[in-house]
C-alpha cells in the first residue's frame, strides 16, 4: 500500500497519464492500472489505496511496480524454482499487516 503521509496520491487517471503509451503510442487506460492492482502481472501488483471509495496511487508505487517487474525480466527464464519464485515475488509485494487493508 503507498503510504499517503509521504507520498503524493494521484488518481488513477492522473497515474495513466504519466505512464508512456504502449504500442502504437496508444495511451495507458485507467482500466489497465486497475487490473495492475487488482491482478498484477506476473504475480506483482501495483500498490494503491481506496480513499474515499476511489483507487489512488503514487509516482513512487509505480516505479517500484516497474523496478520490480524489471526484476523479474532480468532473471532468466527458469533460473528460479518456483517455490522461490513466489518467495521472490512475496517479498516485493507490500505486506496487508504493514498498512492494514
Amino acid at each position: 500500500m503507498i503510504d499517503l503521509k509521504t507520498e503524493k496520491p494521484l488518481s488513477l487517471a492522473q497515474a495513466a497519464r504519466g505512464v508512456p503509451p504502449t504500442r502504437q503510442d496508444k495511451p495507458v487506460h485507467v482500466s489497465t492500472l486497475t487490473r495492475w492492482i487488482l491482478r498484477g502481472v506476473h504475480g506483482v501488483r501495483l500498490e494503491a489505496a481506496r480513499l474515499g471509495g476511489r483507487w489512488v496511487t503514487s509516482e513512487e508505487a509505480i516505479c517500484r511496480f516497474s523496478a520490480a517487474l524489471t526484476d523479474l525480466q532480468d532473471t532468466p527464464a527458469g533460473a528460479l524454482a518456483p517455490d522461490t519464485r513466489r518467495a521472490h515475488i512475496a517479498r516485493r509485494r507490500p505486506r496487508a499487516a504493514e498498512g492494514g487493508a
